[in-house]
């Protein structure tokens, strides 16, 4: 048994023994951010049909692509604040990370999904290939690529501005004042 429990009734001090538990309580991974919460916030950025039918023809094919979209996003956040390379799955079999990350963290990883999505897009080989029949169908389908390229150059441009301001957010410049670089 373990300790007692010392109780007065009636000026008489009653020793009662304190129930143990049998086991010591299961360890469980401490909660973190959600996956789902950066795909919601990474669905919202864009409108492809293409992905839009994939949710209603696959559900589990979508949410694999955005995982791996998730994936290859999470080492272009290089100066993220939290260690995001850590993830578990949890009791009901969905990924989070093992950190709870801020909205902005949120929102950095989220446009860096959507510039993965980019690069993914341009890369279709339908549209490199030429492939259409006739000369102006080829010239319309360049200038289509043409245009996503510049698209995913500007979203990069600004991703990276927002990845900037972040760092520049974080950074301890009062110590800095001093000397103290952190090195």
């Amino acid at each position: 048994m373990g300790l007692n429990n010392i109780s007065l009734l009636d000026n008489e001090i009653e020793n009662k023994p304190v129930e143990e538990p049998d086991a010591p309580p299961e360890q469980t991974q401490p909660s973190g951010t959600n996956f789902n919460e950066i795909y919601k916030l990474f669905l919202i950025s864009l409108q492809d049909y293409e992905l839009k039918r994939l949710f209603n023809d696959s559900p589990e094919a979508a949410d694999d692509l955005l995982m791996y979209f998730l994936l290859r996003a999470i080492p272009l956040f290089i100066n993220c604040q939290k260690d995001i390379e850590q993830y578990h799955q949890n009791e009901l079999g969905e990924y989070e990370f093992n950190d709870t990350l801020t909205l902005t963290e949120k929102t950095i990883l989220s446009d860096l999904m959507v510039q993965c999505w980019l690069d993914f897009i341009i890369s279709d080989t339908t549209q490199l290939g030429g492939l259409q029949d006739t000369d102006f169908k080829r010239e319309s389908a360049s200038n289509n690529l043409k245009e996503k390229a510049n698209y995913a150059d500007r979203w990069r441009e600004k991703v990276n501005q927002k990845i900037i301001n972040y760092g520049l957010k974080n950074t301890p410049f009062a110590e800095w004042a001093v000397g103290n670089y952190g090195l």
